[in-house]
């Protein structure tokens, strides 16, 4: 279930990369919901993973507009050590969160 869970959240965070993160959260919700009653998870607790996920692109400059404007105003950067670092950072938030959304959430909601 925690590797369901991971895949859910990285495709989540994967799609925030190229498009709104209200967008990515009005899409997966239904299926991510959807895919946790099966597997007969705390759905709440797997939903607000993938909310806080939506909202934490580090990839591209396109992810958050924090990011464009850090990236615009820095000179010298390369694209490729950018994308790299993120996908680092966008691994270590689905594992963290995936972690979280089986152990401790479901705990907190009761």
């Amino acid at each position: 279930a925690l590797l369901v869970i991971f895949l859910m959240l990285f495709l989540a965070i994967l799609a925030t990369e190229l498009i709104s993160n209200t967008v990515v959260a009005l899409t997966f919700f239904p299926l991510v919901a959807q895919a946790a009653a099966a597997l007969q998870l705390n759905v709440v607790a797997v939903l607000v993973a993938v909310s806080l996920v939506s909202t934490a692109p580090y990839m591209t400059p396109t992810g958050s507009p924090a990011s464009a404007m850090v990236i615009g105003e820095a000179r010298g950067y390369r694209l490729g050590p950018i994308l790299g670092l993120g996908l680092i950072l966008n691994l270590a938030s689905c594992a963290i969160l995936a972690v979280w959304a089986e152990t401790i959430l479901p705990w907190l909601l009761g």
